[in-house]
């Protein structure tokens, strides 16, 4: 028939209209069979039949569409048809898929068919970013199905193809992802190439959405099954600033249907989590997780010559609008050695220098103010702060806090305050905030100073009395800063709270809570570092807080100095409400000396028994007593403080 080879078996039917057949039409790479074929000088059609391919490498059919419309047209070489049904479908027996396709079109002289799904093969691609958003509960009506393992079928949507007899794979179009484990794989412009034995081929510059979380590009891509694939793709980090640097993932896998991803940022990349922070080390990514992993080292950026700040290391996850690297109370830098932030009181020759990530110049040096967390830069005043995560998000939490100005060279801090002193069973509690200059070295510092120490209850009641007395004394701000996060620094949250409700509403305080335990408590202290005489010293007046259990919270004039001796540690207070009204304690070596301008306090002090002035855990080891100041002491602190003389025996 037509004089190409073509062959009827089966029976014809001819009248004056048309010329008709059934049975089974057998051409050169085809077979087609139908109940009612009708014939042309040029063509064949049917309504209904069953299209077969014939495969070049076995005695099998390559392609086999059944319950189709069929036109071909020998002057054009071209066979055409399309599913009746649409649950009608296609086979590839030897490359072990199935499709759903609805138009064919077969070319006899490149022995290539195009297939393509009616009214959607122009359908453009997703985007990147739609991808990332498409929901998994309303995925596209897969296509192409493969048939190589029935308990584990890739299926993925295409609306358009070729099937290529010769080389014998199919080169799928249009397609907008293929769903494995907890991926989306969209392949590069739309298409993959299908393979004996149902192999998709290694995809290139893939992309990748990872559970609704992530998207990798420029990926390679081997697909495995449902539930496993593998390769290697890239991510665009994306900073607060919309900042674009690559990660490179060289190693994706897929365990429990849970996409992970390893690679590793080099230092020669220069990599940065946000314009103050770099990066070197390992990264992850988890399906489960939106934000990636990093492990490594982080470090600041700042210019300030005073000091040398080192990379941290950390492992945490990332979040590129909020970085926040965690701190522990042993922070090391990438070498492992421990890194130190802070203004550190430095014991071998008692000076004040700064740190941030740095190394200590001594291991007995002491912080101002300790503190942990998390390390985190607060881009609107160009400061890093290190704290904790409930005081970063709000700050008008008590708790210690530490913060560098890199623009301006400042370190401050602010929490539970330690001045490097060792007064054994005179106890000193601080809390407050302070600013070191870096440049010029000066320290000021804000403070609640609470004194723990054996007393006469006697005496404080004298003391107090008298003080109150004074009914021109200014009044210290309860509501301050200073005030209410500095008590619940030293006192606990709860306990403060309770203290101040108690004066707010009577003046007074009807119980002590019991972690009050202090005899004496100056609550506006402002002291600076004197590096003449290595000593803190106050300067303007003195919030007087409590007297024993008294409130009194009115500002006297005088002076606080806290002093490192070689002989031991030193602190004097001189307490001065006017010329005749004044009270003076002198700490040293396990003496507390006083005095006052009150005769009745002073007789108090000298009557009390020696055995009753001594702590109960007075030993010949740590003494403490307590007595009336030696002559002339008092003169000689305030001769001190009046000048920058130091202490004979300071440590310089």
């Amino acid at each position: 028939m037509f004089d190409n080879g073509t062959s009827l078996d089966g029976s014809v039917t001819l009248t004056p209209a048309r010329l008709m057949a059934e049975g089974a039409i057998e051409m050169n790479d085809s077979r087609i069979t139908s109940n009612m074929f009708n014939f042309k000088s040029n063509s064949i059609r049917a309504d209904t039949s069953d299209y077969n391919l014939k495969s070049r490498s076995t005695s099998g059919y390559s392609f086999i569409a059944e319950n189709a419309n069929t036109d071909i047209n020998f002057d054009l070489q071209m066979a055409k048809f399309r599913l009746n049904t649409d649950s009608s479908v296609v086979k590839f027996p030897e490359l072990q898929y199935i499709c759903t396709m609805t138009d064919f079109a077969y070319n006899m002289q490149t022995r290539i068919l195009d297939m393509e799904q009616k009214g959607k093969s122009n359908t453009p691609l997703l985007t990147a970013d739609q991808l990332l958003r498409q929901p998994f509960s309303n995925l596209d009506k897969p296509t192409f199905f493969a048939t190589n393992n029935l308990e584990d079928t890739i299926s993925f949507s295409s609306w358009k193809g070729r099937y290529n007899l010769d080389q014998e794979f199919i080169e799928a179009e249009n397609i907008n992802y293929i769903h494995v484990a907890d991926a989306l794989i969209q392949p590069d412009s739309g298409k993959i190439r299908i393979t004996r034995r149902a192999r998709i081929e290694t995809m290139q510059n893939a992309y990748i959405a990872v559970n609704n979380k992530h998207i990798l590009h420029s990926a390679t891509v081997d697909i495995e099954s449902t539930k496993r694939y593998t390769g290697s793709g890239i991510y665009d980090y994306v900073d607060e600033n919309k900042e674009i640097q690559q990660i490179r993932f060289p190693e994706l896998s897929v365990d429990t249907l849970t996409t992970t991803a390893k690679g590793v940022i080099p230092e020669s990349q220069h990599f940065k989590l946000s314009p103050a922070f770099t990066f070197a080390g390992d990264v992850a990514l988890s399906a489960r997780s939106q934000l990636l992993t990093f492990t490594g080292a982080a470090g600041i950026v700042h210019n300030c010559s005073q000091m040398t700040s080192y990379s941290i290391k950390f492992k945490s996850s990332i979040d590129p609008l909020k970085v926040l690297i965690p701190v522990n109370d042993k922070p090391r830098d990438i070498n492992d050695n421990l890194v130190f932030s802070g203004s550190y009181i430095n014991s071998d020759s008692i000076h004040i220098y700064p740190a941030f990530l740095s190394a200590q110049k001594s291991w007995t040096d002491i912080p101002l103010v300790n503190a942990n967390g998390y390390l985190y830069f607060e881009k609107e005043k160009g400061r890093y702060l290190i704290s904790s995560l409930a005081k970063l998000t709000d700050p008008a939490l008590n708790g210690n806090l530490i913060s560098f100005d890199k623009n301006f060279c400042v370190m401050s801090g602010e929490g539970t305050l330690n001045f490097g002193t060792k007064f054994d069973l005179f106890r000193m509690s601080g809390a407050g905030n302070y600013i070191h200059n870096m440049d010029s070295g000066n320290v000021n510092i804000e403070s609640i100073l609470a004194l723990d120490f054996h007393f006469s209850p006697e005496a404080l009641k004298m003391m107090a009395d008298e003080i109150r007395m004074m009914p021109t004394l200014t009044p210290v701000n309860l509501n301050s800063n200073l005030y209410n996060k500095g008590m619940k620094d030293i006192l606990g949250v709860a306990a403060a709270t309770q203290l101040k409700e108690d004066i707010d509403l009577f003046g007074a305080t009807r119980n002590l809570p019991k972690e009050f335990t202090y005899e004496l408590l100056l609550n506006d202290v402002k002291l600076y570092w004197n590096e003449a005489t290595a000593s803190f010293r106050s300067k303007g007046k003195i919030g007087l807080g409590f007297i024993g259990p008294q409130p009194v919270n009115i500002y006297v004039e005088g002076y606080v100095e806290i002093q490192k001796r070689r002989s031991g540690d030193m602190m004097d207070i001189y307490l001065k409400a006017d010329d005749a009204t004044w009270y003076y304690f002198s700490y040293f070596r396990g003496v507390l000396m006083t005095q006052s301008g009150n005769s009745a306090y002073n007789s108090l002090i000298t009557t009390i028994k020696i055995n009753d002035r001594k702590h109960p855990e007075s030993s010949v080891r740590v003494p403490y007593t307590y007595m009336i100041a030696a002559e002339g002491r008092l003169q000689s602190f305030l001769r001190r403080m009046a000048s920058d003389e130091p202490s004979e025996d300071v440590i310089r």
